[in-house]
């Protein structure tokens, strides 16, 4: 690109022939990435509900009230939800993404791939998300069970 780009230096006919290729070709990139990006969503979202399969012989610990009497979900609950919210959502996108023709993907190209960025950057959050949640989790459990046993 750099070299068609010091040709156009030469002659503004060139330069004009030039622009609507550079931005075709950019387009074409950015559409490549994309799908490459849904890819990597779809290994996200595997990946994240493998860590939920890991974790069904924990108990539910949905068990707070609040000072009203209604039940609070648990950190992990609240993000397992959001999480279910979010893996439908992409998986919507995704799907009206693949269905689109290829004039679409390509005039689309540039939107798509800051949807796709979106939904990366939530599963990577929610994933931290959890693990933080069940961090905290083994450090009351680890609390708890310490104050069973103190001599």
């Amino acid at each position: 690109m750099s070299a068609l780009e010091t040709l156009t230096e030469i002659h503004p006919l060139l330069k004009a022939a030039y622009l609507p290729f550079k931005r075709i070709y950019s387009q074409e990139v950015t559409r490549g990435e994309n799908d490459h990006k849904r890819t990597t969503l779809f290994e996200k979202i595997k990946d994240v509900m493998l860590i939920l399969l890991e974790l069904k012989s924990i108990g539910k610990d949905d068990t707070r009230i609040t000072p009203e009497g209604k039940p609070v979900l648990s950190r992990m609950a609240s993000i397992c939800k959001d999480m279910k919210k979010d893996i439908e959502e992409c998986y919507n996108v995704l799907n009206a993404q693949e269905k689109r023709g290829v004039g679409i993907k390509f005039l689309k190209a540039a939107a798509w791939n800051k949807q796709l960025v979106s939904y990366a950057t939530r599963f990577t959050n929610r994933r931290e998300d959890l693990t933080f949640t069940l961090s905290m989790r083994t450090v009351v459990t680890m609390e708890k069970m310490n104050s069973k046993y103190v001599f």
